[in-house]
């Protein structure tokens, strides 16, 4: 497995995405996150910055993935049932490297589910039908000849709003990565740490 976003804080609905705080004092760590992958060599960074439907809808007609899922019934073995996404397109799945493939599957669902509930489409708890929020989301895939990155920020960049936004990241790369924890994956919604026992 090369997947190098593993969730640790246990109060995140994401199992594989690190949660990473917008602002780290003055720094815009999403800014600088995508900066970062821009200046790699052989990354394409594609990015989406609109309101929702218009950044589905982008998103959408250049890969054929609608940002969309499904909450199943649940079956008898099943508390809260499981959730139904499209699997990866050939386009994106062909954008990603060989040896990746299987990471970006196992993603997947996490991604879809993830953005579904925060800028798609869901009939699952945390839908955004009834959402206040009408302003920019980001949503960057930046695959390379060794690595694929997905960030999704439903605040877009937190230019204007509170300081204690987050984003998603996943991440997988074909060697060894630096950085695997961040202090970011252990804080809260409101910035207090998680403190992890082991």
């Amino acid at each position: 497995m090369t997947i190098t976003s593993i969730n640790h804080n246990p109060n995140n609905d994401s199992k594989y995405a690190r949660h990473r705080s917008i602002w780290k004092g003055s720094k815009n760590q999403l800014r600088l996150a995508i900066a970062s992958l821009q200046g790699t060599r052989g990354v394409t960074v594609y990015e989406y910055c609109d309101q929702p439907i218009a950044m589905n809808a982008a998103f959408n007609r250049d890969w054929g993935v609608a940002l969309s899922a499904a909450r199943l019934p649940p079956k008898r073995s099943e508390i809260l049932g499981s959730w139904d996404v499209a699997p990866p397109t050939r386009k994106i799945e062909q954008a990603v490297p060989g040896d990746l493939r299987s990471d970006l599957k196992l993603l997947w669902t996490d991604f879809m589910v993830t953005a579904a509930r925060r800028i798609g489409f869901s009939n699952g708890a945390g839908a955004t039908t009834n959402d206040r929020y009408g302003g920019k989301s980001v949503l960057v895939f930046a695959p390379g000849p060794a690595s694929f990155d997905i960030m999704l920020s439903k605040y877009g960049f937190g230019d204007d709003l509170k300081r204690n936004h987050h984003f998603y990241h996943w991440q997988a790369r074909g060697r060894s990565f630096d950085g695997l924890v961040n202090v970011d994956d252990y804080e809260t919604e409101d910035g207090l740490t998680l403190y992890v026992v082991a």
